[in-house]
């Protein structure tokens, strides 16, 4: 960072340096590492997780649309590159990722936030989603999709938020 000083950077997305202090309490290198997430030989495993919660946190849906973002300097200095990697490359590595690893983040990052007091747990709002599924040859189960009125076939989703920071866990 110290490389940058005097530097000036445009971009539209320089709010997502809003949570870096964020993450810095919170060590998410070492959530990583932790998690036992994968890198490669040219983007360590920190600097993956960091260019997916980029896109995240500026509301970018498809990893197809990268593409939109690939030039903002802003965007590829937060996850620690000097770009975000392209769209095949989140996709190999997001594929590439396993169950096991996907737990563990989330336990890495429970453990960590709770370190920090930021979740108390002892009351808890639970609230339950169906994620509508439209494919024509579906496996997946029929749910109540309250927004919708009616049972479609979907996946089932849990969102569990502490009742007192209001963080989602």
């Amino acid at each position: 960072m110290a490389d940058l000083d005097g530097q000036r950077l445009n971009s539209d997305n320089a709010g997502v340096f809003l949570f870096a202090p964020f993450l810095r309490q919170l060590d998410i290198g070492a959530i990583a590492r932790a998690a036992g997430l994968p890198g490669t030989k040219i983007i360590p495993a920190t600097n993956y997780l960091l260019s997916f919660l980029a896109l995240k946190l500026i509301g970018n849906e498809r990893y197809a649309h990268v593409g939109d973002h690939a030039f903002d300097p802003a965007l590829g200095l937060f996850a620690g590159l000097n770009a975000l990697p392209k769209c095949t490359a989140m996709s190999t590595y997001s594929y590439s990722l396993d169950e096991m690893q996907i737990v563990n983040l989330q336990k890495q990052f429970i453990q960590n936030a709770s370190k920090l007091g930021l979740y108390d747990g002892t009351l808890v709002n639970l609230d339950f989603h169906t994620v509508p599924h439209f494919g024509e040859q579906s496996v997946l189960e029929k749910h109540w999709a309250g927004a919708r009125g009616k049972r479609m076939k979907g996946a089932l989703t849990l969102f569990c938020q502490d009742s007192e920071s209001k963080l989602i866990l």
